[in-house]
């Protein structure tokens, strides 16, 4: 096997973690190399290991055993290469990690059962996602030899489904007959797909829903809007000030006497239409007033006279 293929099946770093799968990736990837055989008790003298290299080079066995060593603490993270880096030999490194961290593994099985006791199926995950979780724990269950029968499987899987399949486990319960696991595992595959499809039509109709409720809240907005706009807006003329306001804003008697007729600019019936500020007009000129001593504007008149000679 040449070098590139060798590199792909070499493990990750080693951090402390999973140290199962992490030995057993170890030992393939040692047993590429033609390495693996020094982590096995040499019974006989000075033999020579062929290895799996093009060259078929021969080596010794002090050679494979610092190749293997070397190999092992390469694949570890670099805290742990400063802890075992002084070990004398790669069977010694090897046993020092499986009664260190086989134990911590160990460990962790024990409380395999209480979170599968726990474990419950939630919403924001599919079902099929979710389905794999649970596959997952009853194997690892089972690898320590406990042993279920396949009407608990089905029955703690319909009871770990989430809230919204509700009606469908109450279906699977009252179902007819012996269900396997693997009957419902394909129900819920099936049922799945079958919300999936019609949950863009749900959500198309949300949309719109939204949509609806936004351009009314706009056009009740721009109505406000326009009435605040048309109740503040200021007249075409010069502005008034507040006294003149003031004095605006008081009642004045129409032409007719009647003090509540409205005025058919604004609707208001404390001043008449020719007083409103909201008329469209250009500004008020007053004539000039002329006292009684004081002469008008005087007219001048051109006449043409026709003189006799």
């Amino acid at each position: 096997m040449d070098s590139v293929e060798t590199n792909n099946v070499k493990p990750g770093k080693f951090n402390g973690t999973n140290f199962k799968r992490w030995q057993r990736q170890l030992k393939y990837w040692l047993n590429v190399l033609g390495l693996v055989s020094a982590l096995e008790d040499q019974t006989t003298p000075d033999k020579t290991t062929e290895t799996t290299s093009k060259t078929k080079e021969k080596m010794t066995k002090e050679e494979l055993e610092y190749h293997c060593h070397n190999r092992i603490l390469s694949a570890l993270s670099d805290d742990l290469y400063d802890v075992y880096q002084d070990t004398k030999n790669a069977k010694t490194l090897w046993d020092e990690l499986e009664a260190e961290y086989g134990i911590e593994d160990a460990g962790i099985d024990r409380f395999t059962i209480s979170n599968f006791n726990n474990y419950m199926m939630v919403e924001n995950k599919t079902v099929s996602e979710q389905i794999h979780e649970y596959q997952d724990f009853l194997r690892k269950i089972e690898l320590k030899g406990t042993k279920f029968s396949e009407e608990f499987k089905v029955s703690c899987l319909i009871d770990k489904l989430p809230p919204s399949w509700l009606n469908f486990a109450k279906t699977l319960r009252h179902k007819q007959g012996v269900l396997t696991l693997t009957q419902v595992l394909n129900s819920l595959r099936i049922e799945e797909k079958h919300k999936s499809s019609n949950k863009p039509k749900e959500e198309k109709t949300n949309v719109n829903l939204v949509e609806t409720s936004n351009n009314r809240n706009r056009f009740q907005s721009g109505r406000k809007f326009f009435k605040r706009t048309n109740r503040n807006s200021q007249p075409n003329h010069n502005q008034f000030n507040r006294n003149q306001n003031r004095q605006h804003n008081r009642p004045h008697n129409n032409s007719n006497g009647n003090k509540d007729q409205p005025c058919f600019v604004c609707g208001r019936t404390n001043h008449c239409a020719k007083d409103c500020h909201y008329k469209k007009t250009e500004p008020y000129k007053p004539k000039p007033k002329w006292n009684k001593g004081q002469s008008g504007p005087k007219a001048q008149v051109n006449v043409l006279v026709d003189q006799d000679d």
